[in-house]
């Protein structure tokens, strides 16, 4: 019936009553038409339709957040320049203290290595002369265990250096097969079945004393805590591109909750830490163990698949 254009320059009265068109199209008492808000106000039986322009204000907030934008990529960028630049300072210290840290267990094993050698050597020279006792065998056993600690801390410190290791074609299955043999006689004295599952002629590209490593130690530790009468399977396995070397053994009740505990150095259950037997280790097998694997690009998990029994899985 009527239009009103007086506050408006940028539209005549066939745009405005376009506009008005598509607002009462839309059946709504508000609503936005391009860059125009608008509302609806009903006086009796007829309709006022206001409109404002907002160009402006949409505008100006589109300004607002790019500039905003631009300004919090700005001071991303200028804060990442500044961690780059200062995080070496920060961090060289650590890396400093890690590496020290690392170069004196190797300095100090290679130190113990020689006295512990001389004072056995020294021990089976006075048992061969005075004859065999308590004090000759307790010292020999506590020479052994220093010397085996100080082996894996050497092993330990090694993997963690992450030196680049030779490859070549390996035939894990042979490996495993010249291995078992050893182990098999250890379990048959304390009355454990060890049943294996080899598949045949495994090659990948791997570095051969790792993968012996990784078996010698899983093997070493099934044996020595699986109980009297249990069981120990070993199984090699081609998946494809991977393989899996798994060992599943008989294990206490009082087990630790969280298998991946296992895998923390010089973590051993309650047991364990009385040293009340003489094969107690040290707690940090399976540490060197998961070192190998992971510095021959693999995994190793550890999990239980029943009341009775631990599993290790070493996916390579």
């Amino acid at each position: 019936l009527d239009v009103n254009t007086d506050q408006i320059t940028s539209l005549d009265t066939a745009d405005a009553e376009d506009l008005a068109s598509k607002a009462i199209a839309a059946g709504k008492t508000s609503g936005k038409v391009e860059e125009f808000k608008y509302a609806v106000k009903q006086i009796g039986t007829d309709r006022l339709l206001f409109f404002i322009d907002t160009s402006a204000q949409s505008d100006s907030f589109y300004r607002v957040l790019l500039a905003s934008g631009a300004i919090a990529v700005l001071c991303w960028v200028l804060l990442l320049i500044i961690v780059l630049l200062l995080s070496g300072k920060v961090l060289r210290p650590v890396l400093n203290g890690m590496e020290k840290q690392k170069q004196f267990i190797t300095n100090a094993g290679h130190e113990m290595k020689t006295p512990l050698a001389i004072i056995r050597s020294n021990n089976d020279t006075m048992a061969l002369i005075h004859g065999e006792n308590k004090y000759n065998t307790h010292i020999r056993a506590q020479t052994l265990r220093l010397n085996a600690l100080m082996t894996n801390l050497l092993t330990l410190a090694g993997y963690d250096e992450e030196r680049p290791l030779s490859k070549e074609a390996v035939n894990v299955s042979n490996i495993l097969r010249e291995m078992l043999p050893i182990y098999q006689e250890e379990a048959e004295k304390r009355g454990i079945r060890l049943e294996q599952t080899t598949a045949s002629d495994v090659v990948i590209r791997t570095h051969a004393d790792s993968i012996r490593q990784l078996f010698s130690i899983l093997l070493d530790n099934a044996v020595k805590y699986t109980p009297a009468d249990g069981r120990i399977s070993v199984t090699l396995e081609k998946n494809g591109r991977h393989v899996r070397f798994i060992e599943e053994n008989t294990c206490d009740t009082d087990r630790e909750p969280d298998p991946e505990r296992l895998f923390e150095r010089f973590y051993r259950g309650d047991r364990a830490r009385t040293q009340k037997e003489d094969n107690s280790g040290f707690g940090i097998g399976l540490s060197a163990a998961r070192a190998a694997c992971e510095n021959l690009g693999g995994t190793l998990k550890a999990e239980y698949p029943s009341e009775t029994d631990i599993r290790f899985i070493a996916c390579l």
